[in-house]
């Protein structure tokens, strides 16, 4: 993972600072699509670190929920896992994310792992 230092004063991107931010990291790159500000980094975390996370995601999914149902129970074949905050992996990967955007985590949503 990378050492960024995290800039606290980062609520939201409405004026392009963490697109910047992003920008100027090294391997950073910028998905082009008018329809989001999308980024790209490779190998941002580690192999033992993917590994951690996948089986927390095995441990612990569900089938995930629609928000506006269609009335067809088999639309959504994907699971979900809520991964716990409070869990030494997630909390470094929450970290690593704060350190890259300078966004701090209490901002963020809980991080989930899906499966499909």
């Amino acid at each position: 993972m990378r050492n960024i230092a995290p800039d606290p004063r980062l609520v939201g991107d409405h004026d392009g600072t963490v697109a910047a931010r992003l920008t100027a990291v090294p391997g950073v790159q910028r998905v082009p699509t008018p329809r989001a500000s999308l980024f790209l980094l490779r190998d941002f975390l580690d192999a033992e670190t993917c590994a951690a996370l996948i089986a927390l995601i095995e441990a612990d999914r569900r089938p995930s929920t629609v928000s506006d149902a269609n009335g067809d129970s088999a639309y959504r074949t994907s699971e979900t896992c809520d991964l716990a905050a409070a869990h030494p992996v997630v909390h470094r990967v929450e970290q690593a994310i704060a350190e890259l955007t300078g966004i701090d985590p209490a901002y963020g949503e809980p991080l989930q792992g899906q499966r499909y």
